[in-house]
């Protein structure tokens, strides 16, 4: 492959996904090798067709002493040579580890996307592009494979990634790539912590690769990028079809954490079950990183178990617990429930006019909409997600507050009043979540129990006009 075709391929991959809007600020991560300098070099030269901006970021990772200062060093002489802006940062990899119970080669990728992150939004850069390609694909895919994933890892690296993670070369390879770098003549780096055998990546990259290459498909990096590409195609519907039943399963909890109806997810298909629970954990945590297809199926024996109060622990601090019909999955941090009592945040809010309002304290907001008779679906199940009241029977300003000692409301369908706390201990929600309930109130007259149950006194009738939606919204 020419220079000029190399460098046409990489126009077309930021064409084909988008990647850079006219007058990007991209953040480029350069570690010195001849994969990001090559992504650094081939930007440089689109950057006028673009109208790029660029700035260089290295994070020196202090794990091989005089390498890795030479390795920064060089990085920052080539961003000065071509005039850029450079950003470098100095971590411990070891010591986070350590403290962290991770892998080195994972707590470096934890630090590096942490500092590009970091750094991204301090210097106002709408992108950050990294230098992954065809053979680190293939690469990823085989491993992947090798530890009986499924469709998500078969679909390997994808080229976009949210709103700023984008990678320019990836439909490229590594040998385009040494190519291009020497047909311009630029140097490079090489790090040789990329030759110790112990790492699982470089034996596939030094030995099952050239294995698969020599004995079985000379094209298997391009095979396998295809592998990947279809994957991704077919596991991004099979994500849209999944959304809508994780949105039909997921219930109101007390403690507006995320639950699931183990009932409801228990009907579905095990492969829909399967990728409720990775959804649900994706939702607590930001990411799968470390849970383990023998994680899922206990969250699936727990939800089946039909056992109130069981519960275990994931992977980086989720926990998900039973209680009653409800599957919670909670966010935990330092060996503790992150929302737990006596802890629980104190809160007490005015809300002036109709629109939403995120309670920060918990994470949650809710919206009120102003609505006609005729939005009102039939048979509307008050006091879920979604409630109705008669705004001509209460009026702004609103509160919103904890539930406090002497709470009293007259639950939908009933005629005399009852303690907030009663209601929740006949409904047998655990103590430690009751107070963070959200009460949305006139004056001192409860009008929602959030997430629980509408007031009777706030409730339409026939001469209902002036009406308003207030919903629930989940983090």
């Amino acid at each position: 492959m020419s220079t000029r075709s190399f460098v046409h391929t990489v126009r077309q991959t930021i064409d084909t996904f988008r990647m850079f809007a006219p007058g990007s600020r991209v953040l480029v991560a350069v570690s010195g090798g001849p994969d990001s300098v090559a992504l650094l070099a081939v930007l440089r030269m689109l950057s006028p067709a673009y109208g790029l901006h660029l700035e260089v970021a290295h994070l020196e990772h202090g794990l091989r002493g005089a390498a890795s200062e030479h390795d920064a060093e060089f990085v920052a002489q080539l961003a000065d040579r071509w005039q850029m802006t450079f950003h470098m940062r100095r971590v411990n990899v070891d010591v986070h580890a350590r403290r962290n119970g991770l892998s080195l080669e994972e707590a470096g990728r934890v630090l590096r996307y942490d500092f590009f992150q970091a750094l991204a939004r301090e210097q106002r850069l709408d992108k950050i592009a990294l230098g992954h390609h065809m053979d680190d694909n293939a690469e990823l895919v085989l491993m992947n494979m090798l530890r009986g994933s499924g469709p998500l890892g078969l679909a390997g690296i994808p080229a976009v990634r949210g709103k700023r993670i984008v990678r320019p070369l990836m439909r490229v390879n590594k040998v385009q790539i040494q190519a291009f770098l020497a047909a311009r003549g630029i140097p490079w780096v090489a790090d040789q912590t990329n030759l110790v055998q112990r790492h699982l990546r470089n034996r596939v990259r030094q030995r099952l690769l050239p294995l698969m290459k020599s004995a079985f498909n000379p094209a298997v990096v391009e095979t396998l990028n295809r592998t990947a590409g279809i994957a991704r195609d077919e596991n991004s519907w099979i994500e849209t079809q999944v959304e809508a039943i994780f949105a039909d399963c997921r219930v109101a909890d007390p403690q507006n954490q995320l639950a699931l109806s183990a009932g409801k997810m228990c009907r579905q298909h095990v492969a829909v079950q399967r990728r409720l629970v990775r959804l649900a954990v994706r939702r607590v945590k930001n990411d799968l990183r470390r849970l383990t297809f023998r994680h899922v199926e206990a969250v699936l024996q727990l939800a089946q178990a039909k056992r109130s109060g069981a519960a275990l622990c994931l992977p980086g601090g989720v926990r998900v617990e039973r209680h009653g019909r409800r599957l919670v999955f909670l966010q935990r941090t330092g060996g503790r429930q992150q929302n737990a009592s006596p802890q629980s945040p104190r809160f007490c809010h005015r809300i002036e006019a109709p629109g939403r309002f995120w309670i920060a304290e918990l994470g949650i907001g809710i919206c009120l909409t102003p609505v006609g008779r005729e939005e009102v679906p039939d048979g509307y199940r008050a006091g879920q997600r979604v409630a109705f009241f008669d705004m001509d029977k209460a009026g702004f300003p609103l509160t919103l507050r904890n539930v406090i000692s002497g709470d009293r409301f007259v639950p939908l369908g009933m005629r005399g009043t009852k303690k907030v706390r009663r209601f929740f201990i006949d409904r047998k929600v655990p103590a430690h979540l009751r107070e963070r309930v959200p009460l949305l109130l006139d004056g001192g007259r409860v009008i929602w129990v959030v997430g629980w149950r509408l007031d009777e006194r706030f409730r339409l009738d026939a001469g209902s006009r002036n009406i308003c939606r207030v919903e629930l919204l989940l983090a």
